[in-house]
């Protein structure tokens, strides 16, 4: 349960933090109201991994910065914020959502909605920034 990262978190855009520098008791420690609302702009997507939920199967998928025309932009949202899936949330659990935007000739649609259960901030390795 070592939470001593390597190096301090990674500044990007206004006030953003590097996530698995963090756990999510330390981020809810800047909400007085406790919700959490944190996006990242994250492009490129790796293989999908399957995880059964009791809401059926969901996917985890390996995420990383980069440059291209795809955007993703992953809403983490802790348990009160959440409407949709609120009891499937436990204490120590994230959710990602995943809008997959592209944008085609100055047209920007959405592609995908995906929502993914994390259970440890660690898992996900990207910029997120509050907006």
């Amino acid at each position: 349960m070592s939470s001593n990262p390597s190096s301090p978190p990674t500044p990007y855009k206004n006030g953003s933090i590097l996530l698995n520098s963090y756990t999510i008791k330390d981020i809810l420690k800047q909400s007085p109201n406790k919700k959490i609302d944190l996006y990242a702009k994250i492009i490129a997507i790796s293989e999908a991994q399957q995880c059964d939920t009791k809401y059926g199967p969901q996917y985890t998928k390996n995420i990383c910065l980069s440059d291209g025309n795809d955007i993703i932009w992953a809403s983490l949202q802790q348990k009160l914020l959440n409407q949709h899936q609120n009891d499937f949330i436990l204490e120590n659990q994230i959710v990602l959502r995943n809008m997959i935007i592209e944008e085609q000739e100055g047209v920007v649609q959405l592609i995908d909605d995906i929502w993914t259960s994390v259970q440890t901030p660690e898992s996900v390795e990207v910029n997120y920034f509050t907006l």
